[in-house]
């Protein structure tokens, strides 16, 4: 007997939340949860520091303009 498990393309999937969250100077946890409950972790570096204020900002922002959306439709959306 044998199974195979077939897991959503990525791109498929849509994104139902996106957070930052500041660590050490330039750096930021970037969060994303896509439809499935996937968590996705990123540390990306950036040129300047940011606020926690501005994170929470620019969280918000992009909840609302791209949740539902797919990984596609985000990118072509800010795009």
């Amino acid at each position: 007997m044998a199974s195979l498990v077939v897991l959503p393309k990525k791109e498929l999937l849509s994104l139902t939340h996106i957070e930052f969250i500041p660590l050490s100077n330039q750096r930021i946890l970037t969060i994303l949860v896509h439809s499935d409950n996937e968590v996705q972790n990123r540390v990306i570096q950036t040129e300047r520091e940011y606020s926690a204020a501005q994170l929470l900002q620019m969280s918000n922002y992009l909840n609302h303009l791209l949740a539902g959306k797919t990984v596609r439709e985000a990118c072509e959306t800010l795009a």
